[in-house]
Parts: structure tokens; C-alpha cells; sequence
């Protein structure tokens, strides 16, 4: 795995080492071409297996992401806790840079635009920025029964 400021941090709280949220990373040497590869070929496995509901998305923080109660002062709830109830999460790409993961996302979501069960509404790369990486490409789903 590449070296990514504060990993060791997420590896420390869970990342990797959880139920729901699995790390599905290419390999460390792919160029961007191969690793664009890589997250399309994991997303459509995903899909394939099918029927599922999912999203992609972009993150600093994915077990926050994923896990986060509501509170009074940020009221939205990962999305374990959302309408959705999402039942896992993909971590498929990582970088150091904010515009590299949400390229990535922006290129995957309009992949995948229009197919059934895609809850993608906007074109990605919109998400809130943080200063610190690494950041990570996800998809979350759940089945859509």
C-alpha cells in the first residue's frame, strides 16, 4: 500500500479490520489507467451479483463516513444510519491528493450512470474538502430487496 499521511491513523481506528467496511484497493504499482480499471471491474462485480442498491463516493475519514450518528451540530447520518441503510462499503481507491479521488469518483459515476439501483444524483467530485489525506473512492451498497 502506498505511503498516505495519517493511514496509520484509520488503520489504528478500524479501517480494514471491519465487518462492513472492506478495503478493495488496487495494487500499489497500478498506473491510472489499471487502477480505473481495477474500481470499475470491482463496482461491476458488485452490480453483477445484483440487485443492489449503491453509491460512490469520496471520503477523508470512511469509517466516519459510513458509521457517523447524527448530532445537533451535523445533523446527516452515514450511511449505515441513513433512509437507505446501507449494509457495506468498498474502499476502492486511495490518494493523497482530493482531486485524484474525486476524479475517480466523477469517472466512475458516470460509468455507471443511469443503471438500475445507481442513487448517484450528481456528478461526483462535489463533496466536502478536507485538508488532510488521504482520500478515498468508495462505493456503499445493500441489497435492493
Amino acid at each position: 500500500m502506498r505511503r498516505l499521511p495519517r493511514l496509520q491513523l484509520l488503520f489504528a481506528k478500524g479501517l480494514g479490520d471491519d465487518g462492513l467496511v472492506w478495503l478493495k484497493l488496487p495494487p500499489p504499482s497500478a498506473n491510472t489507467g489499471k487502477a480505473l480499471a481495477f474500481c470499475r471491474s470491482v463496482v461491476d462485480k458488485l452490480v453483477a451479483k445484483g440487485p443492489h442498491v449503491y453509491k460512490i463516493g469520496v471520503t477523508s475519514d470512511p469509517l466516519f463516513r459510513f458509521y457517523k450518528r447524527p448530532f445537533a451540530e451535523s445533523p446527516s447520518p452515514g450511511y449505515y444510519y441513513c433512509h437507505e441503510k446501507f449494509k457495506g462499503m468498498y474502499i476502492i481507491y486511495a490518494s493523497v491528493s482530493w482531486d485524484e479521488a474525486a476524479l475517480m469518483e466523477a469517472v466512475l459515476i458516470e460509468s455507471h450512470k443511469g443503471k438500475p439501483g445507481n442513487r448517484n444524483d450528481r456528478p461526483g467530485g462535489e463533496g466536502r474538502k478536507t485538508d488532510t489525506g488521504p482520500f478515498f473512492t468508495y462505493v456503499v451498497f445493500k441489497l435492493a430487496m
